[in-house]
């Protein structure tokens, strides 16, 4: 790959990392991990760039391969997933212990470089232990994390099975295309690791597109790394929530859709749907915009059209509006809206 475009894909990487580390949003301690995995991989294209034009090769140039360790990677792909996808899920000072491996190679390595412990270092960064420490036991460890990560979207998966609502989809959608990017670098990994194939190539071309694509699109859209909540655990909250459980009364709030179909009431607010439920509306709206990851129109506009899809196989005396009507619309124009925002077509387009 062309020398000049790894140096310019590996600056903006670092520029965008410490830019989605600065940038305060909810998702701030999501970009953080994010934004450590980036400045590895900018690293590495640095690394790259070094070995295309010979820079790594002069004396007294920085020797960029000391900061690089791959330790850094489990526990930043494990954090970045938890902080989307529980909703509970905190940062806590312990979890800085799971970087101790990585700064532990870091400090092994620059104290070999520059300090007098050098020949009693070398010692130890010669030895089989060491290549185990630093190259099988990140990649073993990234494995495990993935199969752990795969149990929890699994979970999310059954959880939103047969939600109709876009936005779940679309969160959907990314949450498995982030968790297959990283499973795919790891299978480059291995391939590098233990088959010893030359996929430098590809694996720089992947950083390099990540970095042009995903960068920008998060610091510019906070919401990117948006994710459905896996429930955890009951009575999450310690404020004016402590006494609901947030699983339980969600199940009920889909069944009073799912089969009571109150969405086809005319005009249907958050507040008549926490009255059947004898809720606060606020809460309601929490549940929907935390566990649906969407909006209460939204929300309720996804199981009308639903219903009308249903309906236009099996109903044949009827119209297309009124179909549209008996499952909760009150107008043409908002039918022909929401259909087109949650099917991609306009009902026409739909049913040609």
């Amino acid at each position: 790959m062309n020398a000049t475009i790894l140096l310019v894909a590996a600056i903006q990487g670092l520029l965008l990392s410490f830019a989605l580390i600065m940038k305060k949003s909810a998702s701030r301690n999501a970009n953080i991990y994010f934004s450590i995995i980036l400045i590895l991989f900018s690293l590495e294209l640095i690394f790259a760039w070094g070995g295309e034009t010979g820079y790594n090769n002069h004396k007294g140039a920085f020797p960029i391969w000391l900061l690089l360790s791959y330790l850094v990677l489990p526990p930043s792909i494990w954090l970045f997933f938890k902080h989307n996808t529980v909703i509970q899920f905190k940062f806590k000072p312990t979890h800085l212990l799971l970087y101790v491996p990585a700064a532990l190679e870091i400090t092994i390595r620059l104290l070999q470089k520059y300090t007098a412990a050098s020949t009693i270092l070398a010692t130890i960064t010669k030895s089989t232990y060491w290549f185990l420490y630093c190259e099988w036991l990140p990649l073993l460890a990234t494995i495990v994390v993935l199969i752990m990560l795969a149990r929890n979207i699994g979970s999310i998966t059954r959880q939103f099975k047969g939600n109709a609502n876009p936005s779940v989809r679309q969160h959907m959608l990314k949450m498995y295309s982030i968790f297959l990017f990283f499973c795919t670098l790891t299978l480059l990994w291995i391939m590098v690791t233990v088959f010893n194939n030359r996929l430098f190539i590809i694996i720089e071309a992947i950083f390099t597109g990540l970095f042009f694509l995903l960068g920008y699109i998060a610091f510019f859209k906070p919401d990117l790394f948006d994710m459905p909540k896996l429930f955890h655990s009951k009575k999450k909250h310690t404020g004016e929530f402590a006494s609901y459980d947030d699983e339980a009364i969600f199940l009920q709030l889909t069944m009073l859709f799912e089969q009571d179909k109150i969405y086809t009431r005319p005009k249907l607010t958050v507040k008549e749907v926490a009255d059947e439920l004898a809720l606060p509306a606020k809460y309601v709206s929490y549940l929907i915009n935390t566990y649906a990851c969407s909006g209460f129109n939204d929300f309720v506009n996804a199981y009308r059209v639903k219903e009308v899809l249903q309906m236009i196989k099996v109903e044949k005396s009827k119209t297309l509006l009124g179909i549209a009507m008996d499952a909760g619309f009150n107008s043409k124009s908002t039918f022909n809206q929401v259909f087109k925002q949650v099917t991609g077509k306009s009902p026409s387009e739909y049913l040609a």
